[in-house]
């Protein structure tokens, strides 16, 4: 009987041991399951060193990789790209103090977006450029509230609409480049609290419509390039006054677009450089006014198969000397009595060396109260006038001439 009782404790010690171990076993699996179903924790992306983010199709470089050090990043996407849902757009704030920021996409991949989510972690970005993407719209403030912008460079991105606002809310922002894209209408508050704007320039694109009030916003504009265009509108236009703007400069090819024109006034800007190519494309001028501006002096070719001009006003500027390579192409067309050069009496008429062949008989007339002012018309001769004869008009009669403004 002892034996047996002692049997059947035996018995039981072995079975509670045994479930004892299989009840540890079991809270260690479920303790290990619920492990494994808890989210794995990563370091947070740093966009500056994504070497082991081989899933990703982006890779940054940048001036340096430190988190929260870099200030210049080069990102180029490859294969497919990246979603406007990657993880890796908002993990830009790992650089949030970056100031220059460049996107290159591959030919192979694409990007048909601006990644707006990725700018709004960069409240220091002076310059962003995006260049080879495939971003068909630019949607309303799709850079808003980057108050430090200075640059915007969008060029060659195969860009078709940009949607009112799209470009808007920038303070700083100095210079809008959208050049070799497909833009082919300007819509109205595209371009809207840009305070700051002074060039923009769409170039090379398909633009064929510019609605009323397009640049409207744009208080400070100086520099407007739209050459290579489709802007078939403005064939006929024969007169056009841009005059009282603050255009401090025209580049090759300005008004290549209008090649009817035949007067073109650009007074009482703030104009110090005109590119020599500045008036090519429009061979009908009669009339041109560069009055009231900043030029010290006129570019050799700026006149060139200017054959029709019969006036050309360049007062109320600091040009101090106009050589006859600067007046060469259109002297013979402007050497009879209706024909106006109009100049400060300071500036320096250094023709005399050039002129040799012109007869004597072709001297200077003096013609009183001309546009309110004391004019002198000179003949293409070699006798020129002193600073004294300009000022107190005393001058021989001739038959053909030039005139030359002087001040009461």
């Amino acid at each position: 009987m002892k034996g047996r009782l002692i049997f059947l404790l035996v018995v039981c010690f072995i079975i509670s041991s045994v479930t004892g171990r299989t009840r540890t076993r079991e809270d260690k699996r479920k303790k290990e399951d619920e492990k494994s179903k808890e989210p794995v924790k990563t370091d947070p992306l740093n966009i500056c060193n994504l070497q082991s983010e081989r899933h990703l199709n982006i890779y940054c470089y940048c001036d340096t990789p430190e988190w929260q050090n870099a200030t210049d990043a080069n990102c180029w996407l490859f294969n497919q790209g990246e979603p406007q849902t990657s993880q890796v757009w908002p993990a830009f704030k790992s650089q949030k103090h970056l100031t220059k920021l460049t996107f290159h996409i591959r030919v192979v991949s694409s990007l048909g977006y601006v990644p707006t989510k990725a700018l709004r972690q960069l409240p220091h970005l002076k310059t962003v450029e995006i260049v080879y993407a495939n971003i068909e719209t630019v949607e309303p403030y799709a850079f808003a509230n980057l108050t430090l912008l200075q640059d915007l460079a969008l060029a060659r991105n195969n860009i078709i609409h940009l949607k009112r606002f799209a470009i808007s809310l920038l303070p700083d922002l100095k210079v809008i480049t959208l050049g070799e894209n497909k833009i082919a209408e300007l819509q109205r508050e595209v371009f809207v609290s840009l305070p700051s704007l002074r060039k923009l320039y769409m170039d090379r694109n398909n633009l064929s419509v510019i609605h009323d009030g397009a640049f409207s916003h744009l208080y400070s504009l100086e520099e407007l390039e739209l050459h290579g265009n489709q802007l078939t509108g403005l064939v006929a236009l024969r007169r056009l006054d841009l005059s009282n703007n603050n255009l401090n400069m025209l580049g090759d090819g300005t008004f290549q677009e209008m090649p009817a024109l035949e007067e073109l006034l650009v007074e009482k800007n703030v104009l110090e450089f005109l590119n020599p190519g500045a008036l090519r494309g429009i061979n009908a001028l009669t009339r041109l006014s560069l009055a009231g501006n900043k030029l010290t002096s006129l570019p050799v070719g700026l006149l060139d198969d200017k054959y029709h001009l019969r006036y050309l006003n360049l007062r109320e500027n600091h040009l101090r000397t106009l050589t006859y390579a600067n007046m060469a192409p259109v002297l013979q067309n402007m050497a009879n009595s209706s024909s106006y050069l109009i100049i400060d009496a300071k500036c320096v008429v250094d023709w005399q060396n050039e002129l040799q062949g012109i007869h004597d008989d072709q001297k200077i007339k003096y013609v009183p109260h001309i546009a309110a002012k004391r004019a002198l018309h000179i003949l293409i001769g070699r006798s020129l006038l002193s600073s004294h004869d300009q000022r107190f008009g005393i001058a021989p009669v001739a038959h053909r001439s030039l005139a030359f403004a002087i001040p009461s």
